[in-house]
């Protein structure tokens, strides 16, 4: 699947880009969310999915479990967390409690053994979606 305006690397041995799929019982609230809510760029529609932009050269693609070749996972436990690296998490936390997604309460705490400071949210479908920094543990 070709993205407009993405450059192939010319070298075979590494990739021109990178794709995580997830896959939903209701993909048109999953697309809804991740525009509305998270504010990443949608930059294909798929039937009724859509492929999103994380850096330029990888992407999140949400899927319908009725044509894709995976089914959505009951519950919170779904194998995958799609982590989200930020400088400015105090930003992005404030963003998403302005936006309803996480509560007042939500907080940023260290995390990965202390390499990381991170907070965690869910979709609509219960796929965790983790902000992180990194930091030197000390």
């Amino acid at each position: 699947m070709t993205v407009e305006g993405h450059r192939t690397t010319g070298d075979d041995r590494r990739p021109d880009a990178s794709y995580t799929l997830f896959y939903y019982a209701d993909v048109a609230a999953a697309v809804e969310w991740y525009d509305a809510v998270l504010g990443l760029e949608k930059v294909r529609t798929i039937g009724s999915g859509a492929v999103f932009r994380l850096t330029p050269t990888s992407y999140l693609a949400l899927i319908d479990q009725e044509h894709g070749s995976q089914r959505a996972i009951p519950g919170t436990n779904k194998g995958v967390v799609l982590s989200i690296e930020t400088d400015d998490l105090e930003a992005r936390l404030g963003s998403l409690m302005q936006r309803g997604a996480v509560g007042r309460d939500q907080a940023i705490s260290i995390g990965a053994g202390g390499f990381a400071e991170e907070f965690k949210i869910h979709d609509p479908e219960l796929y965790t979606i983790e902000f992180f920094r990194w930091r030197t543990p000390g």
